[in-house]
């Protein structure tokens, strides 16, 4: 599977310093004891035990706390408890994850002082997100300001313990706690409005890592996220899966995974439900020509193909990059090679419809494009830079020609920007997506992750091309109704007789498309 267009993250291969894998791994500083340990004051055995002031015996013991005038005006008073004048300023920022997000087992009714627990674990969802964007050694070159203040956390605790206890008391059924605490996690995220940012709980994130490795058990389907319709678009049908002998084509619309409607999910949430255990089937209900079809999937284990080559007339080379996963360097060098040893004087690299991917993968193919030099830089918002360059080992010699269109996002205009700014390659086609921003995956203690939004990056010209696209040196339309899916099918090279954008590239590397598409004609 891949992700949104344009949704593909930027991620540094190494997403944390000096071998710490994240927050967790890396604890609080010496002397400072965590929440969980040291709850409250000397001698104040804490919110969770303490729960109201001296003489009242607690909204949490008091059977009629919906009559009461409440613990938001009848606690926290001066030098009691958590909330008053003793507690520590330091706190929501030396808070290390415990026993507060962990899922508890699963009881039919809520005690009082159980809820104020699962409250404060729920709250400290959202505190311990923004305790790890501004004290992870991670992120150590971003803002060592803000973050949530002592007041905010009091609040969020006090309110979140006022909804969990209203779900308890008037929700029509039971809920798992578990589902409580994974949507509270997102929704801290999805609070950022950020269409790229994302949390992963355990199984989202497996699914995530596989994607981006290239390996993954699926069906075998790539696909965009259908943001009119709902529902996941068929980009692509990799030949070995199941979903080319169930007879899923390119342009079906994904809507349902078994019993999972999938229209109005994210694209992350669609891939997650359409994975799942090798050998074990599940039925896809698509639409094809307003029609609904169902067929019953057998997933297993493949390889994305990200690389399409072939010989054109004159000597031209053709090498078309859908992506950058874990796979696609080795796809790449190979196919170049193959392309040198029949003869190739010249090369169209085609990055139409490229969502984009791994910064590790994208740098390593610019790597093997240009001689030494500057590939790209990204900076965060304090003004902290960090350079990716090119060696002088390898580099492509001969005329090069990129095609690019409004879908090519992300990394491929990184490697498309590059190349032109460096004065490699002229682009044809049309405007790129315009996506020039870098998410950062970080991995936290219980196997799940967040995604981030951290930075943005630029050509190696000073362009930063977010909003922008990448304008081509050559703008040209392809014919109405023609899109890359429709002139390629399944072959490997497009249509050439259909496709305007690969005739001018032609044209710029010496080769008469005229002539070429008469011989076609002839031929057949």
């Amino acid at each position: 599977m891949s992700y949104q267009k344009g949704s593909d993250p930027i991620t540094p291969s190494d997403i944390s310093q000096d071998g710490s894998q994240g927050y967790m791994q890396n604890p609080v500083q010496p002397g400072n004891s965590i929440y969980a340990q040291n709850t409250s004051q000397a001698g104040n055995p804490g919110y969770g035990q303490n729960l109201s002031a001296p003489g009242n015996p607690g909204y949490g013991q008091n059977p009629s706390w919906s009559a009461n005038p409440g613990y938001a005006k009848n606690q926290a008073q001066m030098g009691n408890g958590f909330y008053g004048d003793k507690q520590a300023p330091s706190y929501p920022y030396q808070v290390q994850p415990g026993p507060f997000i962990q899922p508890a087992p699963k009881k039919k009714r809520f005690a009082g002082p159980f809820f104020i627990g699962l409250g404060s674990g729920i709250l400290l969802a959202g505190i311990i997100f923004m305790v790890i964007l501004v004290r992870n050694p991670i992120f150590s070159t971003l803002s060592q300001s803000g973050g949530l203040t002592v007041e905010e956390g009091a609040e969020m605790i006090q309110k979140t313990d006022v909804l969990v206890r209203y779900i308890d008391e008037m929700f029509y059924t039971d809920v798992d706690n578990s589902q409580i605490l994974d949507g509270a996690y997102h929704g801290a995220i999805n609070g950022l409005n950020d269409k790229y940012a994302s949390y992963f709980n355990q199984k989202e994130y497996t699914d995530y890592m596989e994607s981006a490795s290239g390996n993954y058990v699926g069906i075998g389907v790539t696909v965009s996220l259908a943001e009119e319709e709902g529902g996941a678009m068929v980009e692509d049908v990799n030949p070995m899966g199941g979903a080319f002998e169930a007879g899923i084509q390119v342009g079906d619309r994904i809507v349902k995974a078994d019993d999972a409607d999938l229209t109005g999910l994210t694209l992350d949430q669609i891939v997650s439900h359409i994975r799942g255990d090798e050998g074990t089937s599940v039925e896809v209900t698509f639409i094809r020509d307003g029609q609904p079809q169902t067929v019953s999937i057998v997933r297993r284990q493949l390889e994305s193909i990200t690389v399409r080559s072939g010989m054109l007339p004159g000597n031209i080379g053709y090498l078309s990059l859908a992506g950058f996963e874990g796979t696609t360097t080795g796809q790449f060098q190979t196919a170049l090679e193959d392309l040198k040893n029949q003869g190739m004087k010249a090369m169209v690299l085609d990055l139409r419809d490229n969502p984009g991917g791994r910064v590790d993968v994208v740098t390593a193919i610019a790597d093997e494009m240009m001689d030494a030099g500057m590939i790209t830089y990204i900076e965060d918002k304090t003004g902290y830079r960090e350079n990716f360059y090119s060696s002088d080992n390898r580099s492509f010699d001969m005329p090069l020609v990129v095609l690019v269109n409004e879908n090519s996002a992300s990394a491929s205009e990184l490697l498309s920007g590059a190349l032109q700014a460096r004065g490699f390659a002229k682009l044809v086609g049309t405007t790129t997506f315009g996506k020039g921003i870098v998410q950062t995956t970080v991995p936290l203690y219980d196997a799940s992750a967040v995604k981030l939004t951290t930075a943005r990056y630029y050509l190696p010209d000073g362009r930063c091309i977010h909003g922008e696209g990448v304008q081509p040196d050559y703008v040209v339309e392809l014919p109405e109704n023609e899109t890359l899916n429709t002139l390629r099918g399944l072959e490997s090279i497009p249509d050439l007789r259909r496709d305007t954008q690969l005739q001018k590239a032609l044209e710029l590397l010496g080769v008469d498309p005229a002539q070429i598409i008469n011989q076609l004609e002839d031929a057949s």
